[in-house]
């Protein structure tokens, strides 16, 4: 079931252009303001094309001091993007999130590898955000056993 329709959702999001249409404000002024992220760490993926576009949120981030971290899809961990390596600390760390598709509840379809679902069952963070275009919105979606809900879903 999954498959099919991440088949459907891959032809629909061809139409989306992040860059046109996506306002970066939004999701950092409600990263700052709900979540006070100067005191915290943020892990954030680094965004493929269709995907909410990350490189203003991170620039964001580096430029006011905020440790900033990637997927590290080899070791299911992160990787620090500031110059300064500071280790994660996981329970203070709020993780932005790509889907195929979300639903307001905190579903989330993924690109099909897994990834975040091992990686959140192994670390604690203290909140899951999923970033998404309001194209991305379904009304329901499959869950299995394995997958982690999100705390959220910011939709630009």
């Amino acid at each position: 079931m999954k498959k099919s329709i991440k088949s459907s959702l891959r032809a629909k999001y061809r139409n989306i252009k992040p860059e046109s249409d996506y306002n970066s404000t939004n999701a950092i002024n409600a990263l700052i303001t709900k979540y006070k992220v100067l005191n915290t760490q943020i892990f954030i993926y680094k965004s493929l094309k269709n995907e909410v576009p990350t490189k203003e949120i991170i620039d964001y981030c580096i430029k006011n001091n905020i440790q900033v971290f990637a997927p590290d899809k080899e070791a299911l961990d992160v990787k620090p993007l500031n110059q300064v390596n500071p280790a994660p600390n996981y329970e203070n760390m709020i993780a932005i999130v790509p889907g195929l598709a979300f639903t307001k509840d905190g579903k989330r379809l993924g690109r099909g590898g897994g990834w975040y679902d091992r990686f959140f069952a192994k670390h604690k963070v203290k909140r899951k955000i999923g970033l998404c275009f309001k194209e991305q919105i379904l009304k329901d979606l499959p869950v299995e056993e394995h997958d982690i809900l999100m705390d959220e879903v910011i939709i630009v």
